[in-house]
């Protein structure tokens, strides 16, 4: 006798294969999905970054294309996939907490290796009083007790100053330096009405040095600052800095440009910030001057 398989076997096993299929499909599906949209979002996450990077590119080209330090407000541009910022210029320099000090965000930094360089020429400072003003301290390391820097039976000059033109140097006569007890006493220096000696030996005030050979269109000037000496602490520890601050009666290019661009990509977003260094126009005088 031949046996036959009942039909609604047939449609039963054809139903059982399917409902397998079926789950195991979605199980599948529960693990795909996910895996696809963490690689969507890898995918606009790297967008996101080189959206952001183009900003920083598309700054920089612009940054050499025309003179950046001089423009009075931030430099910004913006299309739908990415926005950035520049900041190249100011009165109080650099602007506060950007600055280097990791005791405190309101001062700089001056070190032997990194001395204080800043572009000042061409006009941007007018005749006055109170025009190029420093303050200094000694930095508070361990943030409990304030240090103060050892007195030496002969009182060493700690820091020198030096402004030039692309003719012209005058640089730090004996009276105009600061020494270990004076920046034990924190003060504010007022620059513009100091002497200085240029080539030929003759004593000249920084304003009317500035009045004669920065104050042109195209006369421009580097300031410079310049850290010495070590920074012996009373405990015989060398100090690591002196913290600064340093303003101007009119904005003057800051050490750096500074960039901020951010790039977009469907709900993801990507900062990157970038520091250009200021560009010296008269590099052969890029040197300091020790008597």
């Amino acid at each position: 006798m031949k046996h036959t398989t009942p039909a609604w076997f047939s449609i039963i096993l054809a139903l059982g294969l399917m409902l397998l299929l079926s789950f195991t499909g979605l199980y599948l599906i529960e693990y795909i999905v996910p895996f696809a949209r963490s690689v969507k979002g890898v995918e606009n996450a790297s967008q996101a970054f080189f959206e952001s990077y183009s900003g920083i590119e598309t700054s920089l080209y612009d940054i050499y294309s025309w003179d950046i330090w001089d423009e009075f407000t931030k430099v910004s541009a913006t299309d739908s996939d990415h926005n950035y910022t520049v900041e190249a210029n100011g009165n109080l320099l650099p602007p506060v907490w950007k600055w280097l000090s990791p005791n405190d965000h309101n001062w700089s930094t001056l070190s032997q290796n990194e001395p204080i360089q800043l572009l000042v020429g061409r006009g941007r400072l007018i005749t006055g009083n109170n025009r190029i003003r420093m303050d200094y301290r000694v930095p508070n390391i361990d943030g409990w007790t304030q240090e103060v820097l050892k007195i030496w039976d002969g009182i060493d000059d700690i820091i020198l100053w030096q402004l030039s033109s692309s003719q012209e140097v005058l640089f730090t006569e004996s009276g105009s330096l600061i020494n270990e007890s004076q920046i034990n006493s924190p003060s504010r220096l007022n620059l513009w009405p100091q002497r200085g000696t240029k080539w030929d030996g003759s004593s000249e005030r920084i304003r009317d040095f500035y009045n004669s050979n920065c104050s042109g269109s195209t006369d421009e000037c580097v300031l410079k600052v310049t850290l010495i000496r070590d920074l012996v602490s009373s405990d015989d520890s060398i100090l690591p800095y002196l913290e600064y601050q340093l303003r101007f009666s009119e904005p003057v290019p800051t050490r750096f440009a500074r960039i901020s661009s951010i790039g977009k990509s469907y709900g993801f977003s990507k900062k990157l910030e970038l520091a250009v260094p200021q560009e010296t126009t008269n590099a052969a005088f890029d040197f300091t001057i020790f008597q």
